[in-house]
């Protein structure tokens, strides 16, 4: 952050952005994460799937699970499709504070498949597998 807040005014692009935000994944601060979008926007900069993926991901490394899913609301709202690393982060978020019913509701509702993901895709539907052998009772 403190680079950051050194750049000269008018450097900050959508680039940069996603650079920090992804930052703030790696360091598990999602708090600044928001905070990024939140300037991206006040910049009249927009947002794009690799700003909310990584804040998603910020999320995810911050136990947040409840803002995970907030971000895909807001990123289905503003017209930015989630992708498959999108909802990997936000479905590993509900994963890890054990909300394995909102991951499935997640997983049920996606519509962002691509055929030229099929390697992502495998690791998704192993998370699936995942969460489906963690809810059947021992």
């Amino acid at each position: 952050m403190l680079l950051w807040s050194q750049m000269p005014f008018g450097m900050a692009n959508v680039r940069t952005f996603n650079a920090a935000i992804s930052a703030c994944a790696t360091s598990a601060q999602p708090d600044v994460s928001f905070l990024l979008l939140q300037q991206m926007s006040a910049m009249v900069l927009t947002p794009d799937v690799i700003s909310y993926s990584a804040a998603v991901h910020a999320c995810e490394k911050g136990w947040r699970w409840k803002d995970a899913l907030h971000l895909l609301n807001i990123m289905v709202s503003r017209s930015t499709a989630p992708n498959l690393i999108t909802l990997n982060s936000a479905i590993a978020a509900c994963d890890k504070a054990g909300e394995w019913q909102q991951a499935l509701r997640l997983i049920l509702g996606s519509k962002s498949f691509r055929a030229r993901e099929i390697e992502s895709a495998f690791l998704f539907c192993n998370r699936v597998l995942v969460l489906f052998f963690r809810s059947l009772p021992l």
